[in-house]
């Protein structure tokens, strides 16, 4: 890396994820080149020792972008970061998502989750919460994969749910189910961002999200979105029947968090930011 680096000469290295940014990191230091590092989630996945690589390859003269006020403050916490961490959301292509239908509300209502089958995510504890609802009909859809899926196969067996809940690949053609959905979950134990949960918004969809990093910065509580209190079944169940119980009140709520997306969630805006920094780094 070190190599192709100095035939190309940049100006500047940015890095993502932890294999690039300790990569990157190393070879732009060693040839005098200014760094820019990208945070993108709460690494809690990561284990002592990525999270002590990471802080100690640390520079003083590198320079900092966290997608969320939540990870910026885990930066400082974890990684020991000093310098100036610049605060710049991950945009969406809204085009892909603001020209979807609006809610129709199915009968059975749709619901929607998106992301990877992890314990962080917290499917099991939407399964949980929406088996309890018997006096309603209801659909989840959940896209993804990963290594919860044959656990969450197992709960949907042995709770007899597999006419209510199918399990499919993730497609980069996601928003085709943001498209056929009424209301999107988003159960997380904890997230850096959420931005799936931008995208349901763009969407036009009904948006109730876990309490926690992140997320929190995404939506205004019963103004653009609802929230429910990580790994809290009850609270997940109590919300979830609030909405279907409350149907003209959640496509308000729907439609404002549209309005909201497009004004806030854009790429442009990412990429207008993105060049601030970049202007300021190599002046």
């Amino acid at each position: 890396l070190k190599k192709e680096l100095a035939e190309l000469k940049p100006d500047l290295v940015h890095g993502h994820l932890f294999a690039g940014d300790f990569g990157g990191r190393l070879a732009a230091h060693r040839l005098g080149v200014p760094y820019l590092s990208t945070e993108h989630n709460l690494n809690y996945d990561d284990g002592w020792l990525k999270n002590f690589v990471k802080k100690i390859v640390s520079g003083k003269q590198d320079y900092y972008v966290a997608c969320s006020l939540a990870v910026s403050d885990y930066m400082r916490a974890v990684y020991n970061i000093k310098n100036e961490i610049r605060l710049i959301p991950n945009g969406i292509e809204l085009n892909r998502f603001t020209n979807l239908s609006p809610i129709t509300w199915h009968n059975p209502l749709r619901f929607l989750m998106v992301g990877r089958l992890t314990k962080q995510k917290g499917q099991l504890v939407v399964l949980s919460a929406l088996k309890k609802i018997t006096n309603h009909h209801w659909h989840l859809t959940i896209v993804g994969s990963g290594i919860e899926k044959n656990n969450l196969l197992d709960f949907i067996r042995k709770n007899n749910l597999q006419d209510k809940v199918e399990i499919v690949e993730s497609l980069l053609q996601v928003e085709k189910y943001y498209g056929v959905a009424d209301v999107f979950l988003m159960p997380s134990v904890w997230e850096g961002l959420g931005v799936v949960v931008m995208e349901a918004m763009a969407s036009e969809r009904v948006v109730l999200i876990s309490k926690t990093g992140g997320l929190i910065e995404l939506i205004q509580d019963q103004e653009t979105g609802y929230f429910a209190q990580p790994q809290n079944i009850l609270d997940w169940e109590k919300k979830i029947k609030h909405i279907i119980e409350n149907k003209i009140e959640a496509q308000r709520l729907a439609k404002n968090a549209k309005i909201y997306a497009k004004e806030n969630f854009g790429v442009k805006k990412m990429i207008e930011k993105y060049d601030k920094v970049y202007s300021i780094i190599i002046q």
